[in-house]
C-alpha cells in the first residue's frame, strides 16, 4: 500500500469517527481518483484530493512551484470547520519556513509561536478568530509542508 493511499485510509477513519455521532447516518461517497466524501448529520468531510480545497482562503499563502499531495476539508454543523493540506516542494525546509513567516506576516497573519529543530520548523499564526498551523519537514532533498487551518465558529 502506497504511503498516500495510507494517509487516506487513516485519514478516512479519523474523518468517519470525528462525525458519525450516536444514531447518525452516515454516508460515504468514493469518488474514482481516491478521494471520498463523507456526509452525517454532524457535518461533511472531504478527504483526499490532490488539489487544494475549493474554499481554501485567499489569505492563506501556498508554496510557490509546490504540489499537492493531499488534501483535506470537513465542514461540521456545530465546532469548527477544518481545511488541511500536504504540498510538496524539492526547496529546503528553511527556504519554505522563511517564505511562509515573511508571506503570512505580509498578509495579516500573526505568528504566535515556532519552533525549529532537527530540520523540521512548526509555527502557527491567528488572523480574525483563525488558526494556521504549519509543519515543514525536509528529508532525502523532499520538504513536506503540513498546513490545517481552523476556521473559526460555526454560527
Amino acid at each position: 500500500m502506497s504511503r498516500t493511499s495510507a494517509g487516506t485510509l487513516i485519514s478516512s477513519f479519523a474523518a468517519l469517527a470525528l462525525l458519525s455521532g450516536c444514531g447518525s447516518t452516515t454516508s460515504v461517497k468514493t469518488n474514482v481518483d481516491g478521494s471520498m466524501k463523507v456526509n452525517t448529520s454532524e457535518g461533511t468531510a472531504t478527504i483526499g484530493t490532490q488539489s487544494m480545497p475549493a474554499d481554501w482562503p485567499e489569505d492563506a499563502p501556498t508554496y510557490p512551484g509546490s504540489t499537492v499531495a493531499y488534501s483535506a476539508s470537513t465542514n461540521p454543523e456545530t465546532g469548527k470547520p477544518t481545511l488541511a493540506v500536504v504540498l510538496s516542494t524539492k526547496d529546503t525546509m528553511a527556504a519554505a519556513a522563511t517564505y511562509y513567516k515573511t508571506e503570512l506576516a505580509s498578509r495579516g497573519w500573526k505568528v504566535d509561536t515556532a519552533m525549529e529543530a532537527g530540520g523540521t520548523s512548526i509555527f502557527s499564526a491567528t488572523k480574525e478568530g483563525r488558526t494556521i498551523s504549519l509543519l515543514i519537514a525536509s528529508a532525502e532533498g523532499q520538504t513536506t509542508i503540513t498546513m490545517a487551518i481552523e476556521k473559526g465558529e460555526q454560527k
